[in-house]
């Protein structure tokens, strides 16, 4: 059996909208909602939380113990790094990249891209972004340890160290790959909480469909939208 294991990337620091990650959303913390949505998987029983150094992320280092998480402090800088030892001090063998900004993620596509790596065994690199065809803020990337450490070594430039799979992106006739698409494109949509104008967005969505038992998932946001047509504006450039 392969330890497979979600390393959710998220830190105080960001220019666009600095401290994101713990705003408020129905109570609890971004960060909080996102690992919420995560347990609902059934395909990666662990998530990792995975932060930097700096100071200022001392909170979602604390946030994870309350909630009863393992994480892993690493280079504010080399993030690349970062995911290279929090898999190797958790002896992983598949990493699942999930992203602090995603308080939409949904559990049942990630189950689709891992199912489909777990299945495909030769694989190197699973995902549902290259190219993308879901809305901005529901990626899921699968990789096996090889791949990362592969990515770690070979993987020199400022850019794909500070980006985790920038590397492979950038050179994927050399491994190989499976990328899950949706039915239709709708990349030009975003659910993704970049800027402090997205998070009215995002609880409007929560405050009508959140269910503690039941996740909503991207049907049902995109059946609330055409009831909502305000929001539909609501697309990246």
């Amino acid at each position: 059996m392969k330890k497979t294991a979600i390393l959710l990337q998220a830190r105080m620091g960001s220019t666009r909208f600095p401290g994101k990650v713990m705003c408020d959303l129905l109570g609890k913390p971004v960060i909080a909602r996102i690992v919420e949505r995560l347990s609902f998987c059934q395909s990666v029983p662990k998530i990792i939380m995975v932060t930097s150094t700096n100071k200022e992320n001392q909170a979602i280092i604390a946030l994870a113990d309350k909630i009863g998480i393992k994480s892993f402090v690493g280079e504010e800088d080399d993030v690349l790094d970062r995911f290279y030892k929090a898999s190797k001090t958790f002896n992983l063998d598949v990493i699942v990249r999930i992203t602090g900004d995603c308080p939409f993620i949904d559990p049942v596509i990630v189950d689709k891209v891992v199912g489909a790596f777990l299945s495909n065994a030769h694989l190197d690199y699973v995902s549902n972004i290259e190219p993308p065809t879901f809305p901005d803020g529901l990626d899921v990337e699968v990789f096996p340890f090889h791949a990362l450490e592969t990515m770690w070594k070979e993987a020199k430039e400022r850019n794909d160290r500070e980006h985790v799979t920038a590397f492979i992106r950038r050179n994927l006739n050399h491994f190989r790959f499976l990328t899950i698409k949706y039915s239709r494109d709708l990349s030009k949509l975003n659910f993704a909480l970049n800027y402090p104008e997205d998070i009215t967005f995002i609880k409007a969505v929560y405050q009508d469909l959140y269910d503690s038992k039941n996740p909503f998932l991207l049907e049902d946001i995109l059946n609330w939208l055409r009831v909502h047509p305000e929001f539909n504006p609501h697309i990246r450039n």
